[in-house]
This record gives structure tokens, C-alpha cells and sequence, in this order.
């Protein structure tokens, strides 16, 4: 015969079933409510590597939905196999529709520029008008290759000094009271600009990490020697950091205990026992004595 399960714990919906499971048992709420923070966590954690994975499964689509289209667009400049037949019975000769730019006509012939006039026919406002009078001047090849294009673009639009800005960026980034991960992301993203070591990326991070979690780091003596461990480190103690102060939260919301207090008030002598007035002036007694 078979054991029937224990009843699952049901989280208190409001202050009152909150405050009859607090008389019940206060350190069973307690330990339910603990289990239940660190199964959110967990969730969270879950459901954090699984929204990167789907990310970057998003941006290789991506890049393979554009190679294909450039593929796709040089297929189209390519002529067509000319089919054997009688010549009796030839038809006219046809014409093999060539690749047409939406903006800019192809060059005659494939010889690697085809990918650079589809990335021209791809820009727009102040970046098309500065490369339209050199398209004008080549229509066939205005650059030598795509990478050549976005080199142009770049010395024009782009940052004249990434790695100042990177510098400036990460000396402003701080934690403050949000979670690791997001720091660590935006650290990542702004140190990528930079030639840092190892040492110096760990001693950058540190540099930024919130006042808890620096109180929390003060009596250990070793550190990783690598970004990646020192960051996993870092996010395992302030998660368990973050979850300590929730459950310090959670005790200090708990309704309070009114029967030491009952106790106590009844343990403290009347006032009219602790002192007497005598010809209006007050006199101590000895219950106050």
C-alpha cells in the first residue's frame, strides 16, 4: 500500500494567511519561503542562458539569411549555360535577366563588385549621399570591396576614438544596486575596445562592483587569474548576497510577536503602584525605587 504524498506548500495570498501560517509554524514559513526564493533564482538563471542561447541562435540566422541573399544576388548576375539544339531549330537568342541594385545599375561583368553595389543600394540618408558621387564617378566598382566600403563609412560616421570612449565608459560603469550579470554584460561589451590583460580587466571590474558585494569579497584572499572565473565567482556571492537581503526583508515584514509583548507589559507594575502623590508634589515608591 502506498504512502499518499505530503500536502504541497500553497505561499500565503495575503497579510492574513500570511500571518496564520506565521502562527502555525513560524520556521516552517520561513524554510518555505526560503526554497521558494531559491527556486526563483534558479528560474531566473534558467531562463537567462536560455534567452542568450535563443540571441545568438537569432543573430546566426541572421547572418546566414544575409549570405544567402548576397549569394543569391551574385547567382543572378551570373549568365545563364547556353543549351545546345539544332541550328534549324534554334530559337532567338535570350536574354539573361541580370542583377538589378534597386539603386545603382550592376557591373557588366562578375568580377566580385556585385556585393559591393547591393551594400550601397542598402544605405540611406547622409551615409548615401556621401557615396553617391563616387558611384556616379565608377558605376562599375566605386569600391575595391565591401570591406574597403565600410572602412569608408566608418572614418566618416564612426567614433574618431573608440578606444578613449571605451576608456571613459568603463570608468563611469558601475553596478550600483542591479545584479552582476547585467554589469558583467555591459563590462564585456565596453572592454572588447580595449587591449586590456587579464589583470587589468579583473582589476577594471572589480573597480565597479556595487558596496555589497566589495564588503562581501573583503576577507578572501585568492582571486581567479582569468576574467571568466573571477566574473563566475563574482556572481555566485551576489546571488547568494541578493538572497540574503531577501530573506532579511521577509523577516522584517513578518507581523510581530504580541505575545512577549503581552507578557512583558503584564510583568511591569500598574503606575499607580510605582509611585503616590502626597500634598500634590509626587513621591517615588518603593516598586519604583
Amino acid at each position: 500500500m502506498s504512502t499518499p504524498d505530503p500536502p504541497t506548500w500553497a505561499p500565503p495570498n495575503d497579510v492574513e494567511e500570511f500571518k496564520r501560517q506565521y502562527e502555525v509554524d513560524a520556521a516552517d514559513l520561513f524554510n518555505n519561503i526560503a526554497i521558494l526564493v531559491q527556486r526563483i533564482r534558479l528560474q531566473r538563471d534558467t531562463f537567462s542562458t536560455q534567452l542568450a542561447t535563443a540571441n545568438e541562435t537569432i543573430d546566426n540566422l541572421e547572418e546566414q539569411v544575409t549570405q544567402l541573399n548576397l549569394d543569391l544576388n551574385v547567382a543572378c548576375a551570373a549568365p545563364a549555360p547556353a543549351a545546345s539544339a539544332p541550328v534549324a531549330a534554334a530559337p532567338p537568342p535570350t536574354t539573361v535577366p541580370a542583377f538589378r541594385s534597386e539603386k545603382f545599375p550592376d557591373p557588366e561583368k562578375f568580377d566580385g563588385t556585385p556585393k559591393v553595389i547591393y551594400a550601397v543600394s542598402c544605405l540611406e540618408g547622409r551615409a548615401l549621399d556621401q557615396v553617391v558621387p563616387l558611384v556616379n564617378a565608377n558605376p562599375a566598382a566605386p569600391f575595391s570591396s565591401v570591406t574597403a566600403l565600410v572602412t569608408h563609412l566608418e572614418a566618416s560616421f564612426g567614433d574618431p576614438d573608440p578606444r578613449g570612449t571605451a576608456r571613459r565608459q568603463l570608468i563611469a560603469l558601475k553596478q550600483g544596486k542591479g545584479d552582476f550579470a547585467t554589469y558583467y554584460s555591459q563590462f564585456l561589451r565596453i572592454v572588447a575596445y580595449l587591449d586590456y590583460n587579464e589583470g587589468a580587466k579583473i582589476d577594471a571590474l572589480a573597480g565597479g562592483l556595487s558596496e555589497d558585494l566589495k564588503d562581501a569579497m573583503t576577507y578572501r584572499t585568492g582571486r581567479p587569474n582569468t576574467v571568466e572565473a573571477y566574473a563566475t565567482m563574482l556572481m555566485t556571492i551576489d546571488n547568494q548576497v541578493r538572497g540574503r537581503k531577501a530573506e532579511q526583508r521577509a523577516i522584517r515584514l513578518a507581523p510581530m510577536d504580541l505575545s512577549a509583548l503581552q507578557v512583558r507589559s503584564a510583568q511591569r507594575p500598574a503606575a499607580e503602584q510605582r509611585y503616590t502623590f502626597v500634598n500634590g508634589k509626587r513621591k517615588t515608591s518603593a516598586a519604583e525605587k
